[in-house]
């Protein structure tokens, strides 16, 4: 994958997060028909960073006035009358089932699940169910009327989103409709519960890529967050991101040093045996070179001229 690629994908995860067509799948899709390689699930999950930024900015007062009843019902029995104290407690309930299901089944989304045969026949399916709890759904209840039950509920349908194909906001909005909420309160909650799923979900795999647990080249690391720009409302500057450096080994650097003490024409016997000179000081050897032989290292003083 060069940058090109990254910065198309990432015009299809834009384009499809917001609508019930799953975009984890248009992103296997996508590659398969242009003749690309799989981006794989990690770049899915972080690439809906972006996109998650701009829900999490449309609906700020929603997600701060939640936070703050809630935690104040915390402490205080009388406020757990209020919508906001049994909406938070649905969120949780809701956010459960896939964070279960995501590290039970970490190994089989990033691999088996995303064959092309599987995606293509679960987007059939899935779009004939959302049609179904469209007509089907009594949808009368609002946002306010959402119990933590039913929240538990929408979340197992939730949790099939982790198999490419399934969308999720499709899928809980048609679990939703069919639990009596509107098509309004449906999608709100919809949203609303991406936010824990989702962000969540791209943080833990861009931790794996930036430690280099993905095993991804270094000239991609960079690529894949660029991934995000076309879906983040400012558009931030993407860069190319190196390896983390690790803790050089000691002996590459003994190595090293000895090389550098033979290129300026010191005395040296043997290199395999490291019977390293001095650079200043040909008659001493080496700390590497003195614990060849077996011998203390004598430590010289170097006079600097004025």
């Amino acid at each position: 994958m060069d940058l090109l690629q990254a910065i198309v994908l990432g015009l299809v995860q834009g384009l499809t997060e917001f609508l019930p067509i799953s975009s984890s799948a248009h992103l296997r899709v996508v590659p398969a028909l242009a003749g690309w390689e799989d981006p794989g699930a990690a770049f899915t999950a972080v690439s809906q960073l972006g996109t998650e930024t701009a829900v999490l900015i449309y609906f700020r007062r929603d997600i701060w006035r939640i936070a703050t009843r809630w935690l104040v019902a915390v402490r205080r029995p009388a406020a757990r009358a209020e919508s906001e104290w049994r909406l938070g407690w649905a969120i949780i309930a809701a956010s459960i089932p896939i964070a279960i299901a995501g590290l039970a089944f970490e190994g089989q989304i990033e691999n088996g699940a995303r064959n092309l045969w599987i995606i293509g026949t679960v987007l059939i399916l899935f779009a004939l169910v959302l049609g179904y709890a469209d007509r089907a759904g009594p949808q009368d209840r609002n946002l306010e009327e959402l119990s933590a039950r039913r929240g538990a509920a929408i979340g197992l349908a939730q949790a099939l989103a982790l198999i490419p194909g399934v969308s999720r906001s499709g899928a809980t909005i048609s679990a939703g409709l069919l639990l009596g909420l509107d098509r309004a309160a449906a999608a709100r909650f919809s949203f609303l519960l991406a936010i824990p799923a989702v962000v969540g979900s791209g943080i833990f795999q861009l931790v794996g890529i930036l430690s280099g647990e993905e095993g991804l080249p270094r000239r991609l690391r960079g690529h894949r967050l660029a991934a995000e720009l076309p879906g983040h409302p400012f558009g931030p500057a993407v860069r190319d991101l190196p390896d983390r450096p690790g803790k050089p080994d000691p002996r590459a650097r003994r190595d090293r040093r000895d090389r550098v003490s033979g290129g300026r024409g010191v005395a040296m016997n043997s290199y395999e045996t490291h019977e390293t000179r001095s650079p200043w000081n040909p008659a001493r050897l080496t700390r590497s070179g003195a614990r060849a032989h077996g011998r203390r290292p004598v430590r010289h003083r170097v006079r600097r001229g004025r």
